[in-house]
């Protein structure tokens, strides 16, 4: 039996209505919405898999034709979203269709736009990345974006954003997808990009793997070649044990020992204080520099 189903699921299985409702009695099951049901006594941990459940049911619980999608689809996928959203999940019917409370969003999403994901009826990952690059602000689009690159090819979006041409913010997102980049391997290190181009900051390359002197090599997050600047992106996660930052530790030194001058950030400065992110990239440029003359 499917995670959640509706009371004419639950009775086409062979249940009875007294052994559902004796269910819902003891525990055993959650009722979601109504005559929709969790078919065990919690709600998954893990966020994607707790807010299939919440699509799943709020699909259900509708007689419109509907599909999650936005922010929504985004966390089914396990999409990096800069803020959680709070409220009920986003529905999207089309248009035409009966409207309700529950679906709120109208638009046309044809069958190729959608799929099923942890038991959830969600918009592709290449719908669901132009649809937020055509509602949300940069800093969202670009964390999206840029994921869902490092998940599918460039060229499955197109078919989107030409389905889409002439729709509010269809030119944004037109361009905000032009400007991803899969290589991101963080949010992080997507919101730390949108920023150098805000700061004004010459853009770096990306993921570039640099010999070290006594052999073996490194991959930088960000690479000023002109500036013998590395710049590296640090989140929370990324040093888990000490052993981790000893070694970290000792390829940095050795990144400088090649002639490259280092400086790190991390959500504080990439998000909260760019200011401070953009004195830290100037101030290691003069650095090299000084080191180059």
């Amino acid at each position: 039996m499917a995670l959640v189903v509706d009371r004419a699921q639950a009775l086409s299985t062979g249940l009875t209505a007294r052994e559902v409702d004796a269910r819902v009695r003891s525990g055993r099951w959650i009722v979601l919405r109504r005559g929709v049901y969790l078919t065990q006594p919690a709600l998954p941990s893990d966020p994607a898999h707790r807010h299939a459940c919440l699509v799943a049911a709020a699909v259900l619980a509708t007689s419109t034709p509907c599909v999650g999608s936005h922010t929504s689809a985004a966390l089914v996928h396990g999409l990096p979203l800069l803020r959680r959203p709070s409220g009920p999940p986003v529905l999207t019917r089309a248009p035409g269709t009966p409207g309700n409370e529950v679906a709120r969003r109208v638009a046309d999403v044809p069958p190729e736009h959608c799929c099923l994901v942890l038991g959830a009826p969600v918009t592709t990952l290449a719908r669901t990345a132009v649809d937020l690059a055509r509602t949300g602000t940069a800093m969202d689009a670009v964390v999206v974006l840029d994921a869902v690159l490092g998940r599918i090819p460039r060229s499955e979006l197109d078919p989107v954003l030409d389905l889409q041409r002439g729709w509010p913010g269809s030119a944004r997102a037109r361009g905000r997808v032009a400007r991803a980049d899969g290589r991101a391997e963080s949010a992080l290190e997507s919101v730390s990009r949108l920023q150098f181009a805000r700061l004004g900051l010459p853009a770096p390359e990306l993921q570039v793997v640099l010999p070290l002197p006594g052999g073996g090599t490194a991959r930088v997050d960000f690479l000023w070649r002109a500036h013998r600047t590395v710049g590296e992106a640090d989140g929370r996660a990324k040093y888990g044990r000490p052993e981790d930052l000893w070694s970290e530790k000792r390829r940095e030194d050795a990144l400088r020992d090649s002639g490259l001058e280092v400086f790190r950030f991390g959500w504080s400065e990439a998000f909260h204080r760019p200011e401070v992110l953009r004195d830290r990239a100037l101030r290691a440029f003069a650095r090299a520099g000084r080191r180059a003359a």
